[in-house]
């Protein structure tokens, strides 16, 4: 009886194995197994440890404003070889942020120092390079076409053990939430993902890449709830940093919100699916292409929108003077327009903030000079003229203001919103990022 049971065990995850749209290798012993694509997929995961120098202030001293001093840790994470030419190598932009030296260690322990070649904090997304040889690549497969039920494998390098292997499932698709100030649309697992496999690969049975580990709930370890970025969003953001070092990022124009269930009774809405479309700068490809306060977005170039979170998304991996279709309800009816992306800077303008005449303001890129000790995020002061207002009040060129009115900027994009609107808040104070040292501004 226990010997049928044991047959027809196996039958069963062969029946598994073998229905699944993957590839995969059965040996002559019956016994179904993820070995033969693992190793032509292991060799090109590897290992990333990172130096870091971080800004304290000193704990002995005697005055008023202790000096900062610098203090060095390192830390652990993971990454994929994309392009064994050139030596690029993909990880996670926190495993890399701050680092005063990476190191990229092989699975035969050849170890190499890595260069930047650039990142997208905003994605999570970092593109490294080293000089190495007889090195092996990994494609990046379609995650569009990945379904839930979907078999995956994580594979990285948790808690510093060393390369380990995980498998699972693809739980959900699309999902958001995790930071509301970044591009987020993860696929989530239930493949073990722990601190130290960030950056690491997920790949389906054929050992095609499909996300990049990124995130996990809690901090202790794997609950059986991990995140990782899609393919498809990584290789948008690797096209932009192979050819400029940074991600270019346009807008439309307009502010939003997820749709609410009263909404949905007053605009005649299908579902709770789209963004409602609660601001529209004057002036901005979305006001010149027709949208309007009220309307809700239903879809990108034939992609729904589920959420605002999703729209956000949509048009992060957009570059600047591409032309969108726009698929949109108003008063019940659907419309279609096109759009431009346009950029950040064409539309979310200091001089239309009075106190702010005079100054020309930018996000912050991996160039600049105090983008690790931000964490980079903030908005740069680009230009300032010495009769401003604002030059009065100590603002200078090369700040980076970090807070306003005390709440944390990340973007131009949330510095705008705070300061326009019907919401918005009158500036107070401005805290700034200068040569190491953190300053008020008063208006």
């Amino acid at each position: 009886m226990l010997g049928s049971i044991s047959r027809l065990f196996i039958t069963v995850l062969l029946v598994v194995f073998s229905s699944s749209s993957y590839s995969h290798d059965v040996p002559p012993t019956g016994v179904a197994s993820l070995a033969p694509m693992l190793e032509n997929v292991t060799p090109a995961v590897v290992n990333i440890s990172v130096t870091k120098v971080r800004q304290v202030r000193a704990t002995q001293y005697w005055g008023v404003f202790p000096p900062l001093e610098n203090r060095r840790g390192t830390s652990a994470g993971s990454g994929l070889i994309v392009d064994a030419e050139n030596g690029y190598v993909v990880t996670n932009h926190h495993v890399i942020d701050e680092a005063e030296k990476i190191v990229v260690t092989l699975l035969d322990r050849r170890e190499f120092e890595a260069a930047v070649v650039g990142s997208d904090p905003e994605t999570d997304v970092a593109l490294l390079r080293i000089d190495a040889s007889d090195l092996q690549e990994l494609d990046l497969g379609n995650s569009d076409e990945l379904r839930v039920g979907d078999f995956v494998v994580a594979i990285g390098n948790p808690f510093g053990f060393g390369q380990t292997v995980t498998s699972g499932i693809v739980s959900a698709l699309g999902r958001t939430g995790l930071d509301s100030r970044n591009f987020e649309n993860f696929i989530q697992t239930d493949a073990s993902i722990n601190p130290g496999n960030s950056g690491g690969p997920l790949v389906d049975l054929s050992g095609k890449v499909i996300g990049i580990n990124t995130a996990i709930i809690g901090s202790e370890g794997s609950i059986g709830i991990g995140f990782a970025t899609p393919s498809s969003m990584v290789a948008s953001v690797l096209e932009q940093l192979i050819e400029h070092g940074q991600v270019s990022r346009g807008v439309l124009g307009i502010s939003i919100q997820n749709v609410s269930s009263q909404d949905v009774d007053i605009y005649r809405l299908e579902s709770l699916n789209g963004a409602f479309v609660t601001d529209v700068v004057e002036g901005s490809s979305a006001d010149r292409a027709g949208l309007q306060v009220k309307d809700v977005i239903v879809a990108i170039d034939g992609v729904e929108i589920a959420d605002a979170n999703s729209l956000r998304a949509q048009l992060g991996l957009r570059r600047v003077g591409e032309i969108v279709k726009v698929k949109f309800v108003r008063d019940g009816a659907t419309r279609n327009v096109e759009a431009a992306i346009a950029d950040t800077s064409d539309i979310y303008r200091s001089d239309q903030i009075p106190q702010l005449n005079g100054v020309d303001l930018a996000d912050i890129n991996s160039t600049h000079s105090n983008y690790r000790y931000v964490q980079g995020k903030g908005v740069v002061v680009d230009e300032i003229q010495a009769s401003s207002n604002a030059y009065n009040k100590g603002l200078r060129k090369n700040d980076i203001i970090t807070h306003l009115n005390r709440v944390r900027i990340g973007s131009l994009r949330e510095f705008y919103d705070s300061v326009q609107g019907e919401d918005a808040d009158e500036i107070r104070i401005l805290r700034v990022f200068r040569n190491g040292r953190t300053y008020p501004i008063l208006f």
